[in-house]
């Protein structure tokens, strides 16, 4: 299981399209992270098609000059924000795969693993948003699907290692169906608010966690034969 993980790691966190300039001293960092927080403030507000440099440049206080400095055009910003989003997963994933909690029982691990990832609170306006964008842009799609595939094969892997014996094929597939299911129940809790929200997450937690359990039963199946 180790090995494994170890080897869908080594490709990193996804690059974003080219910049300008990459950012090295503090300063340009800080600089880079205020444009990206006023995007998505943008985003969050008015929407995808707001993203402008002069849009940016009013809510982040960084001059235009400064915008185009690191980031070419709208595509490269958006593609930042998207590769810091997804990254935030992938790095709650690999945080999860130390030895500590690997020994946990497979309740108490996937139950803090799905509290950590709702902590990211996934599918504000923002991300409905990029989202959108996503669909219409090549280079964001492809991200989008890279950031999939390994969701997948990790999800697949710690499925494997709590006991789920079912051939690779079959459990990639429910993997997907898992991680499927997630995002769609994610965008409608996210949809409402008050007691209505917090029926859908609950609703989350116990199918999600039933999901997890019934491919984890499977080494009934194993001795079946099936």
């Amino acid at each position: 299981m180790d090995n494994k993980l170890r080897e869908s790691n080594e490709s990193g966190h996804e690059r974003t399209v080219s910049p300008r300039k990459a950012p090295q001293q503090a300063r340009a960092i800080e600089t880079c992270a205020r444009i990206l927080e006023g995007a998505r403030k943008l985003l969050g507000e008015q929407g995808a098609a707001s993203i402008t440099t002069r849009n940016i440049a009013k809510i982040s206080g960084v001059n235009v000059a400064s915008i185009y400095q690191y980031y070419p055009n709208k595509q490269a910003i958006l593609y930042a924000i998207t590769q810091e989003r997804l990254n935030l997963v992938i790095d709650i994933f690999e945080r999860f795969e130390s030895a500590e909690h690997l020994a946990k029982s497979p309740t108490e691990y996937f139950t803090t693993l799905l509290d950590a990832v709702n902590q990211l609170q996934w599918y504000g306006k923002a991300d409905i948003e990029l989202e959108k964008a996503i669909e219409h842009d090549a280079k964001l799609s492809e991200l989008m699907e890279r950031h999939t595939d390994k969701v997948i094969t990790k999800l697949s892997l710690l499925l494997r290692h709590f006991g789920c014996y079912w051939p690779e094929q079959r459990l990639r597939l429910y993997a997907k169906y898992v991680y499927d299911i997630s995002n769609t129940t994610t965008r409608i809790r996210n949809a409402e608010s008050g007691s209505l929200a917090v029926h859908v997450m609950q609703w989350e937690f116990e199918h999600g966690m039933y999901l997890i359990e019934y491919c984890l039963q499977s080494e009934n199946e194993k001795k079946a034969g099936i």
